[in-house]
């Protein structure tokens, strides 16, 4: 089957561009484009000390797992103010992932400061309410379906969840909807800790910055 090639560019501040070239056997629509920029933007907005190497790990990662259709992706990371820009060709390769009681999560990065997950959960499931106190998690919603303390999440909607604030998500719709997640420092499996709520959560949905905003569906 023959591969088509397509060009995104995403300007994430004044200093520092991003260009792709995708190699995929059907081309991205101009809203699933749109969403590209958006989440790449998140990223940049929750870990903007990342560093350009560690970008050409992350944005691969999140686009295989995205775009089952995608074969390979030429990226460049152009810091703007510098000379030197940074170049990868990565082709499709097995992503780590683990089995949960809701779905699966795909391990797009870790280090010490951080880790970046998709959290897939499936139709009919949910992440039940809970709390952290070691980590802070930074989670924007990618797809439709989700519902937090019985209200229906839109699809953009980003939540900064400091330690200690209860949080849960459920999947009420008939498709999976996931959710890319940044946890401070990464993932700690203990810091996971349930919460047992028989009313609505107690605790206040912090401010949504909904990164999908202006994007009109195809």
């Amino acid at each position: 089957m023959p591969l088509y090639e397509q060009y995104l560019e995403i300007n994430l501040a004044s200093d520092l561009k991003i260009e792709l070239k995708l190699s995929l056997i059907s081309k991205l629509n101009s809203t699933q484009v749109q969403k590209i920029q958006a989440q790449v933007q998140f990223l940049y907005d929750r870990i903007c000390e990342v560093s350009a190497t560690e970008f050409l790990k992350i944005i691969p990662n999140l686009l295989f797992c995205r775009f089952k259709w995608l074969d390979s992706i030429d990226i460049t990371v152009k810091p703007l103010l510098l000379e030197c820009n940074h170049n990868i060709i990565c082709q499709r390769s097995i992503i780590e992932y683990e089995t949960q009681t809701f779905g699966t999560v795909d391990i797009l990065f870790e280090n010490e400061k951080f880790g970046i997950y998709l959290l897939n959960i499936k139709a009919g499931e949910s992440i039940p309410a809970h709390m952290h106190l070691q980590m802070e998690e930074h989670e924007l919603v990618l797809d439709e379906g989700l519902m937090f303390n019985g209200e229906s999440i839109e699809p953009g909607s980003s939540f900064d969840w400091p330690k200690g604030v209860v949080h849960g998500y459920n999947n009420l719709s008939a498709l999976p909807a996931t959710i890319l997640c940044i946890d401070r420092p990464k993932f700690i499996p203990e810091d996971e800790i349930i919460v047992n709520h028989t009313n609505p959560l107690e605790s206040v949905t912090p401010a949504n910055i909904n990164y999908y905003q202006g994007i009109s569906a195809t």
